[in-house]
């Protein structure tokens, strides 16, 4: 049986935010859309949907 979602989903953003700026290269300026979650979810993992955009080798780049 699907769990119902009780997160931050601000806190979250900001969080998943933070790390990408690690991961991407300097400059990357990464920013991510308002995160949704699917209606429901599984008891062992917790998905986040949003839109990503960074600059890489000066182009914009952009993912769903």
């Amino acid at each position: 049986m699907p769990t119902p979602w009780k997160r931050d989903l601000e806190a979250d953003r900001s969080q998943l935010a933070a790390w990408l700026a690690k991961q991407l290269p300097p400059g990357a300026e990464p920013r991510l859309s308002e995160l949704s979650t699917p209606s429901a979810s599984g008891f062992s993992n917790d998905t986040l949907l949003c839109e990503l955009a960074w600059r890489e080798a000066g182009r914009d780049r952009r993912e769903e």
